[in-house]
């Protein structure tokens, strides 16, 4: 069986341990806060998690940025030209560009190396949804299964993911296109603080 890399980002949000464990390669998504931009890198090598909470706290001005295109060429072909084949499994296309940045590079790469197989997955789901699926993959692949195999088990078992949250403050999700500003401006009047899921087209709902 020929060999295959698992890829992700950062939304996963993973301890390392599992990642290291499962060998996972993690791109990591973008933060900018009140002007400076920040790689999340899950060893918290840029930002320390607590740091960027408090930030949020005190009404920092924060906003997101998605993997590119070009984040995915150059991991994708750092692999396939160390002979692996990619299984490439994203954070919701409908919370993030980061998928259809995958998408694009997978349509570069093919041509160039079309021996290699190069898959990606819209995973439809966000945080630790995304992670889980990350998680049984590398268990299944290291129980010996091919990469189409793991792949299959992915897509099937994507919309079993549950996700259920709330957040204390509903100013972030209204300025990132999340949430409506009348929804957020009525739970906010009301003191309501509702249960978010994520449907199954994977937005939030």
């Amino acid at each position: 069986m020929k060999k295959y890399v698992l890829i992700t980002d950062s939304c996963i949000d993973l301890p390392l341990e599992i990642v290291e464990r499962y060998e996972m390669v993690v791109l990591p998504l973008s933060v900018n806060i009140n002007g400076k931009e920040y790689k999340n890198y899950l060893d918290e090598r840029e930002i320390k998690f607590k740091k960027f909470y408090d930030m949020l706290r005190e009404k920092a001005k924060t906003s997101t940025s998605m993997a590119t295109p070009n984040d995915f060429i150059e991991t994708f072909e750092k692999y396939v030209e160390q002979g692996y084949d990619i299984l490439s499994i994203s954070f919701s296309s409908n919370l993030s560009g980061t998928y259809n940045s995958s998408l694009i590079a997978k349509a570069e790469l093919e041509e160039k190396y079309p021996d290699n197989k190069i898959i990606t997955i819209d995973s439809l789901c966000a945080s630790m949804g995304q992670g889980l699926l990350l998680t049984y993959a590398g268990k299944l692949r290291e129980e010996g299964k091919s990469i189409d195999e793991v792949a299959a088990w992915v897509e099937e078992n994507k919309l079993n993911i549950c996700h259920l949250f709330t957040v204390g403050d509903l100013n972030h999700l209204r300025r990132g296109g999340r949430l409506s500003y009348s929804k957020a401006l009525i739970a906010q009047v009301l003191r309501i603080k509702p249960v978010l899921h994520v449907n199954k087209e994977g937005k939030l709902v």
